[in-house]
């Protein structure tokens, strides 16, 4: 946000230095980026003195070139080498001494040296306007009054403006401050909080009375999309360039003036943040019609481009055709031109939605669709369209034409919130006077409806959108009343937030931990992905993935519906440089679209290739990959105390081979190897295990489990490990649940630690490596009550499973 400090101190004039005022600006919040001292003419010809031609010859070396001698009011005259056709003796001329920074009409800045220019000595350089930036002749240089001296300063000749310009970093939220008026109020409630004496006054108007015209009417067609309307009929004005006040304010925020008529409506934008269009009344049939229109409707807007509409984007039209996208841009055909000599000024009410979605539709983000996008005061509405008129009649003559004309405006209502004195208390950590709390509230221009010794009920103003919460009335007292005021307590004490077993954050925490401690790198990845990417999961129905409007290429244009692709592109980056061990994870969200309702869905994605650990000459056996992914999700399970999984084999387009972990029919978890063409595609060649935690799910029957606390065991467990030939459509835990029904009080853990298929085994048959953990909470297991159950397990795995003990 621009604001031009003198036009800042015609609404508020404050007791303070310019720069004691900057910090005032950010204390409250609205944080001075960068200021800058803005001149109408660059460098303020600092440097630029009156010079009278006593000598004027032709060059000796150059046809084209004068050797000029120049009396600047200085003890010795200067030579001065000139190539202008009117430089002649006698004349007063502006001269740029020698140091002297002059600026071209890009301000870019050139010194002027001591040179020799064809062998002669040149001692300065005699100007013209363009050169000196007072006006556009540069075909010779500029001559000057007579009545002007020898050495007197240029600067003093002409009217040189000089303005503050301060960039304020303002948040998305504070639509309020989008103007000088709003900067003005905040800095207002900072002086009386802090008793700093000041004047604030905004310009007076003209009340012109609101009415009907019979030559000319208003129709809005959806009043959700504008609900309010209105404009004036000015006619006799004369279109010609503003006068010089305004075009230096304009020009000091960065807005090249145009004309009156379109300066004024640019002026009151920035100085009260109403926005406001002007069309030619010549160019519009009998009324003004808001409305959509068909889609693929051809526009041209002021700029020159043609522009294809959507049904959705909400016109300015007459009778016949359209005139202007409302609240964005104008169209090419109903602006303000030289031969304009009537208008009609338009003063609206636009749907911050619907200004948003025509604005990124199109790529015009304009100072208008920035304000309506966040939302205008509607009580400023007819105040600035009499501000508007008011500046028109004086600077453009010409006279209202009838009444202000309007539509839908509609009955008000103003927020209401209850705010409690010991809540403020309570957030800030320290006691505000309640006095002082209702003076802020009071500058605030939030108004004290009624009060008790606990609490105000209080009403909102029109313009502060985002106030909506106690929260935030709070947050409006202690930033007027001043951050660094808080007090500094010796006995301050660190309150840390509640921690709940239950909640997603700690949930999700114990498996990122879990994931960093095996030695993983958490990424975060873009959410918005190529569509060619999201076709890899054939499972997804295209109608089904959701689109971006208006992409800024067709790379980002979707959704992501996995967060597989991004973790390949990790790895894709890493094989690059060289490095091969890769182990990365993710937690974010997917994206579908259900019978047009959106679904998003937590994901969390891990991804390995390469050696697990360094390769060396203990640790030379790498285990297969699937089955190392797949033991880390059967790790975060156990941690999770989520045991009573099934592991189902399963079919996927992403995968080689792949396991599902499932609870009650859900699938909680997917396990797998990436197949190769998708690891292709990444210029990946080495194999990729790829795992998939469906937290939503997961979380589910992880709020709903209950937990107990044990003590640290005070006796220590026993182990017997089983080598078994089985069929191979036997599984695991099919073992593993028969097993445990022998003995659960003494049997507490069951693994697989070996699975083996070679030539030398029957057909269709394999080895398991199985290890059975003892262990009674209330004393040591003996060796003959291990061989009792081992019996037990030794006769299942023959009478249940066929198996034979190796």
């Amino acid at each position: 946000m621009k604001i031009s400090y003198n036009l800042l101190k015609e609404i508020i004039n404050v007791d303070l230095s310019f720069e004691q005022e900057l910090d005032a600006l950010t204390s409250i919040g609205l944080e001075v980026e960068d200021n800058s001292i803005y001149e109408s003419i660059p460098g303020s010809l600092e440097g630029v003195v009156v010079g009278k031609v006593l000598k004027c010859i032709k060059h000796p070396n150059a046809d084209r070139l004068k050797v000029t001698e120049v009396d600047v009011g200085s003890k010795n005259t200067l030579q001065i080498i000139c190539g202008a056709p009117n430089v002649a003796e006698g004349l007063k001329v502006p001269v740029a001494l020698i140091g002297t920074n002059l600026y071209n009409e890009k301000g870019e800045s050139f010194k002027i040296l001591k040179s020799k220019i064809r062998g002669e000595i040149s001692e300065g350089m005699i100007c013209s306007e363009k050169e000196l930036q007072v006006g556009e002749s540069h075909e010779g240089i500029m001559i000057l009054d007579e009545i002007h001296h020898e050495g007197k300063k240029c600067s003093e000749l002409f009217q040189i403006y000089n303005d503050n310009l301060i960039e304020i970093g303002l948040t998305p939220n504070r639509s309020d401050a989008m103007s000088h008026l709003g900067i003005a109020r905040d800095l207002r409630a900072w002086c009386i909080s802090n008793n700093i004496n000041h004047s604030f006054k905004i310009p007076k108007v003209k009340e012109y009375k609101l009415g009907s015209n019979p030559r000319f009417k208003l129709n809005v067609e959806n009043f959700e999309t504008c609900p309010y309307y209105s404009g004036a009929l000015i006619s006799n004005v004369n279109v010609k360039s503003s006068p010089k006040w305004m075009q230096n304010y304009l020009k000091t925020i960065g807005i090249v003036p145009k004309n009156n008529i379109v300066d004024v409506t640019n002026y009151v934008m920035h100085e009260l943040g109403q926005p406001l269009h002007a069309f030619d009344l010549s160019m519009i049939e009998d009324e003004i019609i808001v409305k959509t229109l068909p889609n693929s409707t051809n526009f041209i807007t002021l700029d020159g481009e043609k522009r294809t509409l959507s049904n959705e984007d909400l016109m300015i039209c007459d009778k016949s055709k359209p005139l202007c996208i409302a609240g964005v841009y104008g169209g090419i055909n109903s602006g303000i031109s030289k031969k304009t000599n009537k208008i009609f000024l338009e003063c609206a009410l636009f749907s911050p939605v619907t200004i948003r979605k025509s604005s990124k539709r199109h790529g015009l983000i304009t100072d208008a669709s920035f304000r309506y996008e966040r939302g205008i005061d509607p009580d400023m509405l007819h105040y600035a369209l009499c501000r508007a008129i008011d500046l028109i009649i004086d600077l453009a003559g010409g006279m209202l034409d009838g009444n202000i004309l309007e539509i839908g405006k509609g009955k008000r209502h103003l927020k209401k919130i209850n705010f409690r004195y010991d809540k403020l208390c309570m957030t800030a950590g320290f006691k505000i006077p309640k006095s002082k709390i209702d003076s802020i509230l009071e500058s605030l221009d939030i108004k004290i409806i009624s009060k008790n010794k606990k609490e105000l009920m209080i009403e909102l103003p029109s313009y502060r959108h985002d106030v909506t919460r106690e929260i935030d009335v709070i947050e409006e007292i202690m930033r007027i009343y001043g951050y660094n005021k808080i007090p500094s307590l010796s006995d301050s004490k660190t309150h840390y937030p509640e921690k709940s077993f239950k909640s997603y954050e700690f949930f999700k925490n114990v498996i990122v931990n879990q994931l960093i401690g095996l030695g993983f790198n958490e990424v975060v990845n873009n959410s918005i992905i190529s569509p060619t990417l999201n076709n890899f999961k054939k499972e997804v129905d295209q109608s089904n993935l959701i689109k971006i409007l208006n992409p800024l290429g067709k790379e980002i244009s979707q959704m992501r519906n996995s967060l597989l692709f991004g973790l390949l592109e990790n790895i894709s980056f890493n094989f690059k440089r060289q490095q091969q061990n890769i182990k990365v994870f993710e937690t974010g969200s997917t994206y579908l679209n259900n019978q047009d309702k959106f679904i998003e869905n937590k994901n969390l994605s891990l991804s390995i290739t390469g050696n697990f650990y360094n390769r060396n000459w203990i640790y030379k056996k790498e285990s297969d990959i699937f089955f190392r992914i797949k033991g880390i999700v059967n790790s975060i399970l156990i941690k999770l105390g989520l045991e009573k999984y099934e592991e189902i084999e399963s079919q996927r387009s992403m995968f080689e081979k792949v396991i599902e972990f499932r609870i009650g029919g859900k699938v909680i978890a997917s396990v797998g190897n990436i197949n190769s063409k998708i690891s292709n595609y990444f210029d990946i060649d080495e194999e990729v295990g790829y795992a998939e935690l469906d937290l939503n799910h997961m979380f589910a029957f992880y709020s709903n489990k209950k937990f107990k606390l044990s003590p640290v065991p005070q006796f220590p467990f026993s182990k017997r490990d089983y080598a078994i030939l089985i069929d191979n459509k036997i599984d695991f835990n099919s073992i593993k649940e028969e097993c445990f029904k022998i003995n659960r009080k003494l049997l507490f853990k069951i693994d697989l630690f070996d699975v083996y298929n070679g030539e030398e085994l029957p057909k269709n048959k394999k080895s398991y490596g199985i290890s059975f953990y003892f262990y009674n909470k209330e004393k040591t297991v003996t060796d003959s009550e291990i061989n009792i159950v081992c019996k037990d397990i030794e006769k299942l795995f023959i009478n249940n499973f066929g198996a034979e003990l190796r």
